[in-house]
């Protein structure tokens, strides 16, 4: 068309297919802000599946083994530094008592897998696996609901450490999993493939435990509307006065997007606290 009007043809627009990536490197991790609220824990985590077995968790009995031994190999010493390196443990190999005491680890408490310990919460059928660090702030979990689940945590507010060093595993995973002949991880739409509700293209989540005294005491009215204020979900964790917060994303939303809402509802959510405790003569015993 713009020939025959005598015009110059209007430049090719050129698309490119995004390829999917961990999209918070270490140097943006460390511009980021940790909370100033009190928080007792911080937990990040990403859901992946390989390209090589498909884009969720539905696999065959064969392949969900296959897995687990080439995740036993990509978690050796071989491939991951020494604050990654760990234990492997094949969950089906357990019995229910073992499986009970394995449960009643620290780090599950803090990662909100702690529900796991009572008998028939989980059937661990044979390609199901965990492996844990030997620092015990980093679980890689295989083939529970996604191929692939990974979780860092620490105590206290320092999400940024825990950014770190989900990043670092995720790294270093890819990098090992590449060097085992493997494509890297299943993707869709400039996301990553996963099965996680609530969850979107990044497969990332960030969940934070608090006390908070305030809306224990002030109730339920309280806690439903700094639910919809901030954009959160806050859930009670089965201890008195604790609660998990976990940010409502939406589909648009990056890591950093992700990470700094998170932060932002958690700081005004301890601002909340702190009013309704001194509006309802709440006193800390320490």
């Amino acid at each position: 068309m713009a020939k025959m009007l005598g015009r110059a043809q209007p430049p090719k627009v050129q698309t490119y297919s995004k390829n999917p990536l961990f999209d918070l490197l270490p140097a943006t991790i460390r511009r980021l802000v940790n909370p100033k609220a009190p928080v007792k824990c911080c937990v990040a985590s990403l859901q992946r599946n390989l390209a090589g077995f498909g884009p969720n968790g539905d696999i065959s009995k064969n392949q969900k083994i296959q897995l687990e031994n080439l995740m036993k190999k990509v978690m050796g010493v071989a491939y991951m530094p020494e604050d990654l390196t760990g234990k492997f443990s094949s969950l089906s190999k357990l019995n229910q008592r073992e499986q009970s005491k394995f449960f009643s680890a620290d780090i599950f408490s803090l990662t909100g897998d702690a529900w796991m310990k009572e008998p028939g919460s989980v059937e661990w059928t044979d390609g199901k696996g965990v492996f844990i660090n030997n620092y015990s702030n980093f679980i890689l979990w295989v083939n529970l609901e996604d191929q692939l689940r990974l979780v860092s945590v620490a105590k206290g507010q320092d999400l940024k450490y825990v950014l770190l060093r989900l990043q670092k595993a995720v790294a270093r995973i890819e990098e090992a999993l590449k060097s085992c002949q493997q494509r890297g991880f299943s993707t869709a739409s400039g996301g990553f493939s996963h099965s996680r509700r609530e969850v979107y293209g990044t497969g990332f989540e960030t969940s934070f435990t608090m006390e908070l005294v305030g809306f224990e005491r002030a109730g339920r009215e309280e806690i439903e509307k700094a639910k919809r204020e901030l954009s959160v979900k806050i859930e009670r964790n089965g201890k008195p006065n604790i609660f998990n917060v976990v940010l409502n994303q939406v589909p648009e939303d990056t890591e950093q997007d992700i990470v700094k809402k998170s932060v932002e509802a958690v700081d005004a959510l301890g601002k909340m606290d702190a009013e309704l405790q001194s509006r309802l003569g709440v006193k800390l015993t320490l």
